[in-house]
C-alpha cells in the first residue's frame, strides 16, 4: 500500500498561553498536510506538533454497517475524552490577538484539555474496543458509502432504536456479507463471531 493511501489516527498538541491542548483526528497519507492546514487557519500564532500516529487500515462493524477503523477509533476516543473537550470561543482569552482564528480553525471541536497520557490512553482503548463497543455517531454525522464518518457528505444515518431491537446475529450478517478475509480474521480473534453465533 502506498503511503498516500494509508489511514491513520493522529494525536496533535498545541501549546496555547503556556497550556498544552491535545487533538485526536484522522488523516490519509501525510499528517504534515493536516498540521499545515491548522497552522494556516490560526495564522501560525502558536506551534502545533504531532505527538503520535497509529496506522489503521481495516474496517470495523458499526452496528451492522462497515466503517473505516480509523474513523471509529477517532469517534470512540472523542467519547472517552468528551468531559475534557475544549471550546476555545468560550475561554477567557478575548484579549488575545487572533483568538477568533483559533476558535474557528479546522477541526476546532476535536481539541481536549487533558494530559498527553490521557489522550494516548483514550486512543489505545478506542483501538481495543472500536469493533466490540463502537461509539454511536452524533446527530449531525453520517456513514458514507466508503465507510467514512463525517458531517460534510451524503450518507446513511443508522436507526439505533431499530438496531437495538434487531438480534445480534442479523446485525453481524449484514457486516459479514461485505467483510474481507482480514476483517473476518480480526473479528474471530476478538471473539465477536463466536460470541454472536452462540446467542
Amino acid at each position: 500500500m502506498k503511503n498516500k493511501d494509508k489511514r491513520y489516527v493522529y494525536l496533535l498538541t498545541m501549546n496555547f498561553l503556556d497550556k498544552d491542548y491535545y487533538k485526536v483526528g484522522v488523516f490519509t497519507g501525510y499528517v504534515n498536510s493536516r498540521i499545515s492546514k491548522i497552522l494556516e487557519d490560526i495564522n501560525h500564532i502558536v506551534p502545533v506538533y504531532c505527538v503520535r500516529k497509529w496506522e489503521l487500515n481495516n474496517y470495523v462493524n458499526h452496528f451492522g454497517y462497515k466503517v473505516r477503523q480509523n474513523y471509529q477509533v477517532e469517534l470512540n476516543a472523542h467519547k472517552y475524552l468528551k468531559d475534557s473537550n475544549v471550546n476555545f470561543s468560550k475561554l477567557p482569552f478575548s484579549w488575545f490577538p487572533d483568538i477568533d482564528k483559533v476558535a474557528k480553525m479546522s477541526g476546532k471541536t476535536e481539541w481536549f484539555d487533558c494530559t498527553k497520557e490521557q489522550a494516548i490512553s483514550a486512543v489505545l482503548n478506542a483501538i481495543q474496543w472500536a469493533n466490540l463497543k463502537p461509539a454511536k455517531i452524533k446527530d449531525d454525522m453520517v456513514i458514507t458509502e466508503k465507510g467514512f464518518i463525517t458531517k460534510y457528505r451524503k450518507g446513511i444515518k443508522p436507526d439505533y432504536e431499530k438496531i437495538a431491537k434487531t438480534p445480534d446475529f442479523e446485525k453481524l450478517d449484514v457486516f459479514l456479507k461485505t467483510a474481507t478475509k482480514e476483517e473476518l480474521r480480526q473479528l474471530d480473534i476478538e471473539g465477536k463471531i463466536g460470541e454472536t453465533l452462540m446467542h
